[in-house]
């Protein structure tokens, strides 16, 4: 296996590891949705549960978001073709969308 494979190897498994945190923020996100249900349905004494949760979940797309950007920068900077080029711009979008809605849960602490 020559050093180009490696790092494509690397890359998959660090996409996987990703992809496996995403699973975990998917769960967490159900059991928010299923807590705001609950609020909805009986009242919520510990509103702070809701805020940390939902913090939580946006905190783990930041930090998915940046991943990728790393990964498709390192891409691109190996191929610099259309399609690469078109996953950096994605993943920099990723980016901008996650960080807004982690402002959004941080600026709304009081509604939660």
């Amino acid at each position: 296996m020559n050093e180009e494979q490696k790092e494509q190897l690397n890359s998959y498994r660090l996409q996987i590891v990703f992809l496996f945190i995403v699973l975990i923020a998917i769960i967490i996100a159900f059991t928010y949705l299923q807590d705001l249900i609950n609020k909805l349905k009986f009242g919520v004494e510990n509103k702070s549960e809701l805020y940390k949760k939902n913090y939580l979940i946006s905190s783990i797309f930041v930090f998915i978001s940046f991943g990728y950007i790393i990964i498709t920068f390192r891409n691109y900077q190996k191929r610099r073709d259309n399609e690469t080029f078109l996953a950096l711009i994605e993943s920099l979008f990723l980016t901008i969308a996650s960080l807004i809605r982690l402002y959004n849960v941080r600026k709304n602490q009081e509604k939660y």
